[in-house]
């Protein structure tokens, strides 16, 4: 069981309340979660403010419930965040539009939620310098 992840290992149980959050509040899901690049792991995002808090804890244990944190799971997205980061920390504004672009759109794309991650990270820092 603890190689299980997603929905096999999710279950019947729900985790709707994630899903009511983004609808209401026009949040991407790809929004409430952070990526270490050091061991591939996901956590909620890191925010205390009121309005998040809660959707916070209840991401945490969505994570949980599907196992998201699984060691397969985190050593693919370690290895996926290996191969891109060189990427998206070299890109101007330009070519990181165009990368966001094509894992906004490719549905299929693996780890495309995690790309966004980056991608969105590095467009901030652009921002602020």
């Amino acid at each position: 069981k603890e190689n299980q992840h997603c929905d096999i290992r999710k279950g019947d149980e729900l985790i709707a309340k994630i899903l009511s959050f983004n609808r209401s509040n026009s949040k991407l899901c790809q929004d409430l979660f952070q990526y270490s690049e050091n061991d591939g792991s996901i956590a909620p995002i890191d925010n205390k403010s009121a309005d998040l808090l809660h959707i916070c804890k209840e991401i945490g244990l969505a994570i949980e419930t599907l196992n998201l944190n699984a060691v397969a799971l985190k050593e693919a997205r370690r290895k996926f965040i290996e191969n891109i980061k060189p990427t998206i920390d070299n890109a101007n504004r330009s070519k990181l539009e165009t990368i966001r672009t094509e894992y906004e759109t490719a549905h299929n794309k693996k780890f495309a939620g995690v790309a966004l991650y980056f991608i969105e990270e590095k467009l901030r820092r652009l921002r602020q310098n």
